[in-house]
């Protein structure tokens, strides 16, 4: 008798051991750091869930497969779109996944480790022209469109769309320095990272030591601090130098940057280019 009563003791914890299969379990992503995610026009984004959910997008197409996984297709064109991830017994229970649909979406994804310089052309401005020959002290740095081209409407926006996309997608940004043009230190301030905006003769059109301006703003971009932050640079182009990083900096329109890493011997490598609309286009 008592070996009967031991056995059905032992069947009943046995049995309460067992996991509840009613249990209603959180829906999680895994490896989901909250940050908004990054997939080029037309291409594919795996999200791996903890168990099968209902889902609704923005954009794109989704298909669940197995071990419930998503497979999202972002849509052709850029911009911001949003997948809502639902429990399918617990309504209440909802993910929302943020997801950047841009043709710079590796470029972007790397300037989150930090450790780069993104050297911009200046936003667009046609507002007046430039007066060298102006005797007014410091012409260059008035924002008075007689004296020096200032920022255009077109350009006032897209450097606050900027600005919105560096915060959008979290890229860490450490310090940012312009040239003393008005259209220049405008372009930063318009950024709105939060940060003082320094001023740099290296960055300056004209007035300074114009035939080593290239090397001078190659310089001081090497000589920036790698300490998981991104540095911005406001400049301008029509640089004089026949080099390939010069080069390819004459090639930036109004509010493209060129990204290069820094390196632990204090030297540059050119990673790519980033151009104003994909910038803007997220900030929509």
């Amino acid at each position: 008798m008592m070996e009967k009563i031991v056995y059905t003791a032992f069947l009943l914890l046995l049995f309460s051991c067992k996991p509840d299969s009613a249990t209603v379990l959180p829906v999680q992503v895994e490896g989901f750091d909250g940050k908004v995610a990054l997939v080029a026009p037309s291409g594919v984004l795996k999200i791996k869930l903890n168990q099968p959910v209902n889902w609704r997008a923005t954009g794109g197409a989704i298909i669940q497969g197995q071990n419930d996984t998503l497979t999202y297709t972002a849509p052709a064109t850029a911009g911001i779109q949003q997948v809502v991830l639902k429990h399918p017994t617990n309504p209440q229970d909802s993910l929302l996944f943020n997801i950047a649909v841009t043709p710079s979406a590796t470029l972007f994804q790397s300037l989150r480790t930090g450790n780069y310089v993104l050297i911009f052309r200046h936003e667009a401005a046609d507002v007046g022209s430039d007066q060298p020959a102006s005797t007014t002290p410091d012409w260059w740095k008035s924002c008075d469109a007689k004296l020096a081209r200032q920022l255009n409407p077109q350009g006032l926006t897209d450097a606050a769309s900027t600005g919105k996309t560096l915060k959008l997608l979290e890229i860490p940004v450490g310090r940012i320095v312009s040239s003393e043009f008005c259209r220049a230190f405008t372009s930063a301030e318009k950024m709105a990272t939060g940060l003082p905006v320094q001023q740099a003769k290296e960055l300056t059109l004209t007035v300074y030591d114009e035939p080593n301006r290239c090397s001078n703003t190659l310089n001081l971009a090497a000589s920036q601090l790698r300490d998981g932050k991104n540095t911005i640079f406001i400049t301008h182009v029509a640089l004089a130098i026949n080099q390939p990083d010069c080069l390819l900096l004459n090639k930036l329109q109004w509010g493209d940057a060129a990204l290069f890493s820094l390196n632990e011997n204090k030297t540059l490598t050119y990673t790519g280019t980033i151009p104003v609309k994909d910038w803007t286009e997220l900030a929509k």
